[in-house]
């Protein structure tokens, strides 16, 4: 199996296994982080993605190599990544308005608005929404 790791992700792991020599590589860390997370299922709030998610690209990424799959993971990362506040910056500008809430939350969008980089078009139309629904943009 392979895990796509950032840069900053890839040296946070190098530091945490050097600190740590019960783990003799990165697939042990692995293994014992992913046993762990399921069996902790129960506690933990995860955000499954749908049956109906595909291998496709989503039409608001024409120019991208993501599938849709990909990006409901850079979306469900906790915090907010230079890649997830570019993609929240794009799902706002290019996709249907009605497809966004099956992406994200309306509360996540809310939460970082702030830092997304949208045009003062996008951005005054989506504060106007955001105020609308009860949500400080």
């Amino acid at each position: 199996m392979t895990v796509r790791l950032s840069t900053a992700e890839r040296a946070a792991v190098a530091a945490y296994l050097r600190q740590n020599p019960l783990f003799d590589s990165f697939s042990a860390l692995a293994r014992v982080a992913t046993l762990s997370l399921i069996n902790q299922a129960g506690t933990i709030q995860l955000n499954p993605v749908s049956f109906t998610t595909t291998a496709k690209r989503p039409h608001f990424l024409w120019d991208y190599d993501l599938t849709e799959t990909h990006v409901r993971e850079i979306l469900h990362t906790p915090g907010l990544s230079a890649q997830k506040r570019w993609l929240l910056g794009r799902l706002l500008t290019a996709a249907r308005f009605e497809e966004i809430p099956a992406f994200v939350p309306i509360t996540e969008i809310a939460r970082h608005f702030h830092a997304l980089r949208l045009s003062a078009k996008v951005r005054t139309r989506w504060a106007y929404a955001l105020h609308h629904w009860g949500y400080d943009a």
